[in-house]
């Protein structure tokens, strides 16, 4: 990734996906829940800093979200709250 502080607009020259879902985008039910994700972390973070623990920890939450079955899926938010 190239980043120039002067610039607003930056480019990435190549990446590749780190996990690839399978379940979170084609079951409602699992986008509703990562969307939730997404968006309280979207609340949350506000400065663009280095945070690889909370990273790995969302990352990890979505891959287990994607593998989950139902009943532990209707019960992710109080899960992730919990933990």
């Amino acid at each position: 990734m190239y980043h120039n502080e002067f610039k607003q607009l930056n480019r990435i020259k190549e990446y590749r996906f780190a996990t690839v879902y399978q379940q979170v985008f084609t079951d409602v039910l699992k986008n509703g829940v990562a969307s939730y994700i997404v968006e309280l972390l979207s609340k949350c973070l506000k400065q663009p800093e280095d945070n690889h623990g909370l990273f790995a920890f969302a990352e990890d939450c979505l891959i287990a979200l994607d593998r989950c079955d139902d009943k532990v899926m209707a019960n992710f938010p109080v899960f992730l709250q919990c933990s």
